[in-house]
């Protein structure tokens, strides 16, 4: 079903097929994950949550980021 989809059919076979993720794509979700982060810093979440955090947004965007573009 997802395959057929006008919007994330065309995202899926890109991955499947070269592991690709489209550069429009990279920056919103790096972009996201930014804004998160920045959130929290401004919601005063503990020191510790926040390099936790840290780590795991960094590794997730260190991978979208080294993904080919499609």
């Amino acid at each position: 079903m997802l395959l057929n989809h006008k919007t994330f059919g065309p995202v899926i076979t890109q991955w499947r097929e070269k592991g690709a993720i489209a550069r429009n794509i990279k920056v919103l979700a790096v972009g996201t994950m930014v804004g998160v982060f920045l959130l929290s810093l401004i919601l005063g979440v503990k020191t510790f949550v926040l390099i936790i955090q840290f780590i795991c947004l960094g590794g997730a965007a260190a991978f979208i980021l080294t993904r080919p573009d499609s």
